[in-house]
């Protein structure tokens, strides 16, 4: 039994680094975008509101391995790899190594969930809460 454990626990080690990597990545990308997505969500113009809103209800709205699957197979033949040639762009832009691949799609979704977050806590600010945040010049 012993001889078992010591033939997998190096592999464990790996799988363990490359997933925490991962979810910091993810974590990292879904904060910077996150952030911004939710306050276009709570006080963007009219255009900006709906795109955010469209961005959070897609990426929550499909399931995260249909998600990486679009972001690894399909992003190179959407037909923007031509409009990208176009402006001078190398052809294989949009074909991504697998860890690029997942870093995008995870952070991505982290960051509409995260939106999600963001926004609901600004909501649940009180009005005047904020009118003496802004008094006090926050």
């Amino acid at each position: 039994m012993s001889e078992f454990w010591n033939m997998i626990w190096p592999g464990l080690g790996r799988g363990l680094l490359v997933t925490l990597r991962l979810s910091l990545g993810a974590l990292g990308i879904g904060l910077l975008l996150g952030l911004p997505v939710a306050l276009l969500r709570v006080y963007g113009p009219k255009l900006l509101r709906g795109l955010a809103t469209a961005f959070v209800d897609i990426l929550r709205g499909t399931p995260l391995l249909v998600q990486l699957f679009f972001v690894y197979y399909g992003l190179a033949d959407t037909g923007l790899n031509d409009f990208l040639v176009g402006f001078g762009l190398p052809s294989g832009l949009l074909v991504l190594q697998p860890m690029t691949a997942a870093y995008i799609a995870l952070g991505l979704n982290s960051a509409a969930y995260q939106a999600e977050y963001f926004r609901g806590a600004i909501q649940a600010i009180g009005s005047g809460q904020m009118v003496a945040a802004r008094a006090l010049g926050m």
